[in-house]
């Protein structure tokens, strides 16, 4: 996907951190194991387990911004990245932000394709993520099928990049976790590339988790990468 991009500067600005909270990791929660085939759940899970307090994150395909915001206020007090290339997406979720009281020096949200940002930060930015989540697919929440019609999609030639470079962003005990749809079209097709370039990561340096629901046809599948070691 290519298109005129608004970008955000991505140097580090001073931080203005909300009050000391603690992050929501397994005490006393009931596990999202039992929540049954809640892809976004599970991977929210792993986001917890991973991140630490001071930690930047990249939300690849920012959506309404509810995933950015889970981490912003819950899990970690760092730079929160988001690119999309629907303007409705950067502004709702800058709008979520605005209402949960983030401060607007923590946000970098850009107008942009995922694959051209990521490979940006990888480069500028290496190993230096404590947390890199694609939910890919198509804006969510149009109640309009000829507006739902209409959004723009993930694709696989642009989206096997962006994964790619995420896993170049991630640090040592960083995550990339990629929620992947195949019922609508292309989406087969996106999510087999994507297993082929995780599956493809060494062992030596990467743990990488599938996590489905077998009994659910064309049920989301979630991929969890762990850095372990460089």
């Amino acid at each position: 996907m290519t298109m005129t991009t608004t970008r955000a500067p991505l140097a580090r600005a001073p931080l203005s951190r909300a009050p000391a909270r603690r992050r929501g990791r397994v005490s006393g929660a009931v596990s999202t194991w039992t929540r049954d085939a809640d892809v976004v759940a599970w991977a929210r899970e792993a986001w917890e387990r991973a991140l630490e307090p001071q930690d930047d994150v990249i939300d690849a395909t920012l959506g309404r911004g509810r995933d950015a915001l889970a981490c912003a206020t819950t899990m970690c007090d760092g730079l929160v990245f988001g690119f999309d290339v629907e303007p409705d997406a950067i502004a709702d979720a800058t709008a979520a932000f605005e209402r949960a009281g983030v401060a607007s020096t923590r946000a970098r949200f850009s107008l942009r394709c995922h694959a051209d940002a990521l490979e940006e930060l990888a480069r500028t930015r290496p190993r230096s993520f404590g947390a890199v989540m694609f939910n890919l697919g198509y804006l969510p929440g149009d109640a309009d099928v000829d507006v739902r019609a209409r959004r723009r999609r993930t694709e696989a030639s642009t989206t096997v990049r962006a994964v790619a470079a995420a896993c170049a962003c991630a640090r040592v005990g960083g995550v990339v976790t990629v929620v992947a749809y195949v019922k609508h079209e292309g989406g087969a097709e996106e999510h087999a590339r994507v297993r082929e370039v995780l599956g493809a990561l060494p062992a030596k340096s990467w743990t990488v988790v599938e996590r489905r629901v077998l009994n659910r046809k064309g049920a989301p599948v979630l991929y969890v990468a762990r850095r372990v070691a460089e």
